[in-house]
């Protein structure tokens, strides 16, 4: 959207006097950009003789009159862009788990409007999760985004790398000096879209995204302002160009809060970006939310890993005839012999092949004749089971555990396997058990604090080919 923004000045000769006009940042191409509140003022003067032909003083100064009319620039509304920046999964959702829905709004308005997020619902489109799941409340609520255009005639370009030629950008003022500038009420740190529409050279027309560093009003009412932004912007990669008249919106986000109910299930979300002050508004489309019920799995497997030949060859007859943990080990469902003296190595593989799973944690007692290595317990906090094309449930031979990206996952040891309270693991004084925890603290790789706290693992995607797991080993030695 270009624009003329220029001041004009015209002089009328015609029977021994002078017309001047000024004009402060007018005939806009796109009304729409011209800043909202800024004053259009026109201002004449007339210069003139007696009829001696004497000016000021009886000399050949003309005597001057001159007068003025001021214009306000209406706010002219205009549909804000709206996109879903949700971070939270949704696919899947666990059952009774609350997620946070994120909307990116960019004002497209030449001054303040004001946004509400409205209508939030919850429809179902498969199984019934809709009908006791929840949508909260808005934040912020409403949501006041600001907006202007640019008023330099001189260009300013932005490069690939999203560097300004400038960090002074040069906007209409309000009709009043103050800090709430084009409704950029905030200040330091709001984030502005410039719609750098000019195609000069390499420049492409597109979005150049910035922060605000300063903001200086005018001293006068049609006179100019001052926005300071922060060098690099977000160019997109490439070199933009800023023109007079480019609209400059402001840019924040509407979060909202959707819980799920107890129920499996597929279900929309959809709500309406509101502007209060046009009574218009923006649908954010359909948000689809995947509903999955816990279903938390184990296997065990063991490997002897004194005596390679005791230990069988992976076959592919039944599901979980091996686990292999990548850049690892490969552990056994069956067939491994003992010799006395040999050390075995156990594998608890905790899948989730379902919603998401917290407060996870085992005791595994030991078996008679065999006694635990000090400090032998390992944890794979984060993981994820899969084989193939297919998660290992659903897969006969041997199921591959990784970091979810065909690498090794984080192993973590234990500081001290017997003292109580200290550690994901704890041995039983008595010799008889190992009590562990699980899956991670919410932070991938992180493991539990202690033995008794219980770790959590993810929900799994639904239809996917992983499942998320942890895997929990340890060693034993068999009398000799």
């Amino acid at each position: 959207m270009k624009s003329n923004i220029h001041k004009q000045r015209t002089r009328i000769a015609q029977f021994g006097f002078a017309v001047f006009a000024l004009f402060g940042f007018s005939q806009l191409a796109q009304a729409a950009t011209l800043a909202a509140d800024h004053v259009i003022q026109n201002a004449v003067t007339v210069d003139f003789f007696d009829s001696a032909g004497n000016g000021v003083g009886g000399g050949a100064t003309a005597f001057q009159v001159s007068g003025t009319v001021d214009i306000t620039v209406n706010l002219v509304q205009a549909a804000p862009q709206v996109t879903n920046i949700t971070t939270d999964s949704l696919d899947p959702v666990s059952t009774s788990q609350a997620v946070t829905l994120i909307f990116e709004i960019t004002s497209n308005a030449n001054g303040l409007d004001t946004y509400n997020l409205e209508n939030g619902a919850l429809a179902n489109t498969t199984g019934t999760p809709a009908g006791a799941s929840t949508v909260g409340t808005p934040s912020p609520d409403p949501l006041a985004l600001g907006g202007t255009s640019f008023a330099s005639a001189t260009a300013l370009d932005f490069d690939a790398f999203g560097v300004p030629s400038t960090t002074a950008v040069i906007v209409p003022m309000d009709s009043l000096a103050g800090d709430d500038l084009s409704g950029f009420t905030g200040g330091i740190g709001e984030v502005l879209v410039f719609r750098a529409t000019g195609t000069t050279g390499t420049a492409t027309a597109g979005d150049v995204v910035c922060t605000v560093a300063s903001i200086t009003d005018g001293a006068i009412v049609n006179d100019t302002a001052l926005i300071t932004i922060v060098s690099p912007c977000d160019s997109g990669g490439v070199v933009r160009e800023v023109v007079e008249g480019d609209q400059i919106g402001e840019r924040a986000n509407i979060s909202i809060v959707v819980t799920a109910g107890p129920d499996a299930g597929v279900m929309d979300f959809s709500a309406d970006v509101f502007n209060s002050d046009n009574n218009d508004s923006t649908p954010t489309g359909d948000i689809s939310i995947t509903v999955v019920a816990a279903d938390l799995r184990v296997e065990k497997f063991v490997r002897n890993t004194t005596t390679a030949g005791n230990n069988p060859t992976c076959g592919t007859t039944v599901p979980f005839e091996c686990l292999v943990i990548q850049s690892g080990a490969t552990f056994y469902a069956s067939g491994v012999t003992a010799d006395p003296g040999d050390t075995l190595e156990y594998a608890i593989l905790l899948y989730n092949v379902g919603g998401q799973v917290t407060g996870v944690s085992g005791v595994d007692p030991f078996v008679l004749f065999t006694t635990y290595s000090d400090n032998s317990a390992r944890l794979y906090p984060t993981a994820t089971a899969s084989t193939g094309a297919a998660t290992c449930h659903t897969t006969n031979g041997t199921c591959t555990v990784d970091n979810g990206a065909a690498g090794a996952p984080t192993v973590v040891s234990p500081t001290d396997d017997d003292v109580a309270a200290d550690d994901f693991v704890f041995v039983d004084p008595t010799g008889e058990e190992v009590v562990f925890s699980a899956g991670d603290t919410g932070t991938p790789g992180a493991a539990p604090a202690t033995e008794v706290v219980g770790g959590q693992i993810p929900a799994s995607p639904s239809g996917g080919t992983v499942s998320n797991a942890s895997v929990f080993t340890f060693q034993v030695v068999v009398d000799g």
